[in-house]
Formats: C-alpha cells, structure tokens, sequence
C-alpha cells in the first residue's frame, strides 16, 4: 500500500538499482553499444556483448532526458543510480565514468538474453 511519502516509489527505485547492480556486475568490461533510440515511445537501448560470453545485456532507457554518450565502446563499466531530473521528479542515471557517458531517464529496464532484431 503507497503511503502517500514516497516510500513505495523508494522502494520500488531501490529494487530497480539492486537488479541493475546485479546484471551489470556479471557484463563488466563488455563491449557497449547504442542500438537505438526511438521516438515514438521515447527510450535508448544500450546492449552490452561479450566475445567470452553467449546472449547480451539489453539496457532500455525510457523516457530519456540527457544522452552523453560515444556509439560504441569497449571496456564498459557501467553503473547506474537515482537522481532527481531537472522537473524534480526522480529518474536513473546510467554513467561509465572511464567513457565519458551519462544519460538521465524517466525509468530503467535491464534484461538478460534479449533477442535483436
């Protein structure tokens, strides 16, 4: 039950960057690429690779509102944290400080596996 003090949404940004954690604690040092940005449902797709490693890590940024970013990169180290955007409301920052990226969005999904088309 929402209590009305943010609480439910704290936890709900609290289990979202505990999975983060987890799924890109086990893709460290991949390959990174910006796959795509769509328009239309306003989110950036991030997927990490492994030549070691089968499948991927496919980080969807929806609602994004900053993208500072290279198109590819190798050795990632990416993280990722709450912040308050610019309107006040809370989002996620998705940051790799040794490649110089950081995006700012609404809301985050990290999924394991994900066939691309």
């Amino acid at each position: 039950m929402a209590t009305g003090d943010g609480s439910s949404a704290r936890g709900s940004a609290t289990k979202t960057l505990t999975a983060c954690a987890t799924m890109l604690g086990r893709w460290q040092h991949a390959r990174a690429l910006l796959r795509e940005l769509t328009v239309s449902h306003k989110a950036l797709s991030i997927v990490l690779t492994d030549d070691n490693k089968t499948g991927n890590l496919v980080i969807a940024c929806l609602e994004p509102i900053s993208i500072r970013s290279q198109i590819t990169w190798e050795d990632s180290e990416l993280a990722v944290d709450a912040v308050q955007l610019p309107d006040g409301s809370e989002g996620f920052m998705v940051v790799d400080l040794n490649s110089n990226v950081e995006i700012r969005c609404a809301a985050i999904e990290v999924r394991e596996n994900v066939k691309l088309y």
